[in-house]
């Protein structure tokens, strides 16, 4: 019993006190609704990625953690809000629908990147938990064809500049 109390509470030691590998700063915005001011961190624990996520909603601040994943991706040029979903790659898939989105009439011009769009040739995805049939939710650290950084942005269901 003792050996497991200390290994829970090693384990959340070491969460604690890693240095976030990624930040991601956001305002979740929806038409209608109240903004939902969003940190994502990603965190190297013991050679694990783990995402810590908090969230402030109507003056109560909640936090919570998952799994968290890191690949790089080459981004084809010629991708825009038209392009079909089949044989992009995830960071394509998120560039084409944060593009889907941005240009969507029904949000208003309220849904943005922050990023241009048109010029990532290349992208770091930082998933967070998994990726469902329903879709998931990612930091994407977007470069230019220079490899030169273009900015991050909160891609997934909802879209969302990094700040």
């Amino acid at each position: 019993m003792k050996t497991m109390m200390t290994t829970i509470l090693l384990g959340f030691s070491l969460t604690a006190i890693s240095a976030p590998i990624k930040t991601c700063n956001t305002n979740l915005s929806m038409p209608g609704e109240a903004d939902v001011q969003t940190k994502m961190e990603i965190l190297d624990v013991g050679g694990k990625l783990v995402a810590r996520v908090t969230q402030k909603v109507g003056g109560q601040t909640s936090s919570y953690e998952d799994t968290a994943s890191l690949a790089d991706y080459s981004v084809r040029e010629g991708l825009s809000e038209t392009t079909e979903l089949e044989g992009l790659n995830p960071a394509e898939t998120l560039v084409v629908h944060a593009m889907t989105l941005e240009n969507d009439p029904d949000f208003e011009g309220m849904i943005k990147s922050g990023v241009a769009l048109k010029k990532v040739r290349a992208a770091k995805i930082y998933t967070v938990g998994e990726v469902t049939n329903m879709g998931g939710t990612a930091i994407v650290e977007a470069r230019d064809a220079k490899n030169k950084p273009l900015g991050s942005f909160l891609g997934g269901f909802l879209v969302s500049p990094c700040k």
